[in-house]
């Protein structure tokens, strides 16, 4: 089953997309007879907002640790640089 909307203009993107998850995790008021299995899976803008996040996590760890280890060799100390 696909379900969609038309969201409003007025709200942000990433609140909307804290709505969906927040229902699709604690489902109250579905019936009883919903599948175990039954999972939520997001497409469109709500699915690049999720990747984007990821990619923007992983190259800040990955700055980190970039500027951490320069650091280390230019001050030759690994424990605090």
């Amino acid at each position: 089953m696909t379900v969609s909307a038309e969201i409003d203009k007025t709200r942000q993107d990433k609140d909307v997309l804290a709505d969906v998850q927040k229902v699709s995790h604690k489902p109250e008021g579905f019936p009883d007879d919903i599948p175990q299995d039954f999972q939520v899976r997001l497409s469109g803008k709500a699915k690049e907002i999720q990747e984007n996040f990821g990619g923007v996590i992983f190259a800040f760890v990955l700055a980190i640790m970039l500027v951490y280890m320069i650091m280390a060799a230019q001050l030759s100390l690994f424990c605090s640089p």
